[in-house]
């Protein structure tokens, strides 16, 4: 079951009466993740997002050279991460998924170690994933979500919301 945390100033809204918004973020509530959806991880490897949700897990989608509040989002992420008495891993996952199909998993990795390394506690590394992926596939998985986002220019027109699975 999808579980919706927004940072922003969108309402739920009854899809039945009123159509996805073109950006921003919208419930997906009762929904699951469909098997299929392809992203790429730190090292390189295809993996099935599906197959990485063993226990609840908290999305981010982000891109990784965003100017605005991507970076901030992660950083409060990182802070609950310090803050909380869960251990990631063990009582929950977290995924980050780049939502620009021109990002690699070689930055993918940098971002990863760069905010495991400043958390204030050590978390298992497997914990924490980083992934990204072409164009279609990051739909796939932007749709499964709830999470409408607009390329405008070399940069994207999106919301801040966390989501967890």
């Amino acid at each position: 079951m999808i579980l919706f945390i927004l940072f922003n100033n969108v309402f739920a809204q009854d899809e039945s009466k009123t159509p996805a918004p073109e950006v921003g973020i919208y419930e997906r509530l009762g929904e699951t993740i469909p098997e299929g959806i392809i992203l790429t991880n730190e090292t390189g490897q295809q993996v099935d997002v599906k197959s990485l949700i063993t226990k609840p897990t908290v999305f981010s989608l982000v891109y990784f050279r965003c100017p605005g509040i991507c970076s901030p989002l992660l950083n409060g992420v990182s802070t609950v991460i310090d803050k909380t008495n869960l251990e990631p891993g063990k009582d929950y996952d977290l995924i980050t998924i780049s939502f620009d199909p021109t990002e690699d998993y070689k930055l993918a990795a940098g971002k990863k170690e760069s905010y495991l390394e400043n958390l204030d506690r050590k978390i298992p590394a497997d914990s924490w994933r980083f992934l990204t992926g072409d164009s279609a596939n990051i739909k796939k998985i932007a749709d499964a979500l709830g999470f409408k986002f607009q390329k405008q220019g070399n940069d994207y027109m999106h919301g801040a919301s966390i989501m967890l699975v």
